[in-house]
């Protein structure tokens, strides 16, 4: 757990917070905490305000629509899993399903391909079935939010320090994100639909 604790800039002074955070329901061995879905429920809820106050706050020239699609783009399974994987989570998970391991392992490979072709662009991260029948496990999304419920309720809910280990790692989205903000492709075609009745 120090090797996780380094890689993501914060170190437990309760190590039960972690262990649960990184232990799936599959995981019987497990006899010291719950599994990670309360602390999940947590870090979804404090992951969804603190990307929102940043964009409403930075982002004064985005109308709601925008700031809308750009919340969208940021809090997700498929970002918060690639993060995952860029920083080592999946190699920290406790867990003993077999499908969940294939399917970690082939997502950690296209991630890791990507990078090798130079493919950095966020703007290219997966859909939950893309093109080639790759899927970014819930799990991975799962564990990036109950980490930050974990550091948040380790260090006595101090939101701040929360932000400051998150915004790290979420960073080169949000400044992507942020320079062109990508449209929620169901509004697109709401939008499309609309101009076509007033034409």
């Amino acid at each position: 757990l120090q090797g996780f604790e380094k890689r993501i800039g914060y170190e437990f002074s309760n190590k039960l917070y972690l262990i649960q955070a990184l232990t799936h329901a599959s995981y019987s061995q497990n006899r010291l905490t719950d599994c990670y879905q309360r602390l999940e429920f947590l870090g979804d809820a404090l992951l969804d305000f603190l990307v929102t106050e940043l964009i409403y706050s930075r982002n004064t020239n985005l109308d709601p629509g925008e700031l809308t699609d750009l919340r969208q783009a940021l809090v997700n399974n498929n970002i918060f899993a690639e993060i995952a994987v860029k920083h080592g989570f999946n190699k920290s998970l406790f867990q003993m399903s077999p499908e969940w391991f294939n399917k970690i392992g082939v997502f950690v490979d296209h991630v890791k391909e990507r990078e090798a072709r130079g493919i950095q662009d966020p703007f290219l991260t997966l859909s939950n079935d893309d093109e080639e029948g790759i899927e970014a496990p819930k799990v991975l999304g799962d564990i990036f939010e109950s980490v930050a419920g974990a550091i948040f309720l380790d260090s006595g809910m101090d939101l701040v320090l929360t932000w400051r280990v998150y915004y790290r790692m979420l960073k080169p989205y949000i400044d992507a994100y942020s320079a062109d903000v990508p449209k929620n492709p169901v509004r697109l075609i709401h939008e499309k639909d609309a101009d076509a009745l007033f034409r």
